[in-house]
C-alpha cells in the first residue's frame, strides 16, 4: 500500500522528492479508480 511505503520512507528519512513522487502516484491511482 502506498501509505505504508510513505511511512517507511519517513521512518528511514526518505527524501521529500521521494515522498512527493509517492503522493503523485497515489493521486493518479485514485483518479484511475473513479
Amino acid at each position: 500500500m502506498i501509505a505504508q511505503k510513505a511511512l517507511i520512507l519517513i521512518r528511514e528519512n526518505g527524501s521529500p522528492e521521494e515522498l512527493n513522487e509517492l503522493i503523485y502516484e497515489y493521486k493518479m491511482s485514485l483518479q484511475v479508480l473513479e
